[in-house]
This record gives structure tokens, sequence and C-alpha cells, in this order.
């Protein structure tokens, strides 16, 4: 019975953590905007000359971190066929990710997105595939 209530849950935890992934960049884009020089305050917005970089860094590393925290997440759920899981929340939020990326021309966000998940996927798979030789 609390197999079938896992295997329920993993698209919930898959949305549960892409939305941590969001709470974690909106805090670190909080964070970056209370660094930010009073002179260089505009209307509550910071124009220093290095937040623009910053904020894009913490957008685009947020990307690869939903996909890293999606990918894991609802991998470890599975309470079985974890590296088929792995593989298939891995290409499913890489679909979700290209439509995302084309309607908000969102491509380096997408790049980043699609090699923390891919190297989630390989680490989680190798480490499964090991399990399974033992």
């Amino acid at each position: 019975m609390i197999n079938y209530i896992r295997w329920i849950l993993i698209p919930i935890v898959g949305v549960l953590s892409w939305y941590l992934a969001v709470f974690i960049g909106l805090a670190a884009y909080q964070f970056a905007e209370s660094l930010c020089p009073s002179e260089y305050i505009i209307s509550g917005m910071c124009f220093a000359p290095w937040f623009a970089t910053v904020s894009k860094l913490i957008i685009d590393v947020g990307a690869g971190l939903s996909a890293l925290f999606v990918v894991l997440f609802s991998t470890l759920l599975a309470p079985s066929r974890k590296v088929e899981i792995a593989w298939f929340v891995f290409f499913t939020g890489l679909a979700v990710a290209m439509f995302i990326a084309f309607q908000a021309n969102a491509f380096a966000e997408l790049a980043w997105a699609g090699v923390f998940g891919l190297v989630t996927t390989i680490v989680l798979t190798r480490n499964f595939t090991r399990r399974r030789l033992r």
C-alpha cells in the first residue's frame, strides 16, 4: 500500500521540488538586493554595475537547481525502478524546460537546467546501477 502512495506522490514531489528551487532563488535575489549600495537604488530597484550579472547568475543557477531537485527528489521517492524514473523525469523536465525556453526566450536557463538535470541523472544512474551489481 505504501508503495502505491509513493508512486502517486512522485509528480507532486516534483512540483514541490521546483517550488523549493524557486524559493531559494528568490531568497538569493533578495539577499543580493540587500547588498546594493543606497546610491544605486532608484525607485526601489538596484542599478549597481554588478547587479545585472549577479541577478542573471541567480536566475540561471536557480533553473539548474530546479532540475537537480526535481530529478533527485522524484528519484529518491520512487519505491523501485529508480534509474528509469530518473531518466523519465529528466526527459520530461527537459521537454517542459524547452517549451518554457521557446515561449520566454530563456535559452541560457534551458542550458543550465539541462546540464544540472543531466549530471544529476547520470550520478543517480551510476549510484543505483552499482547498488544492483552488489
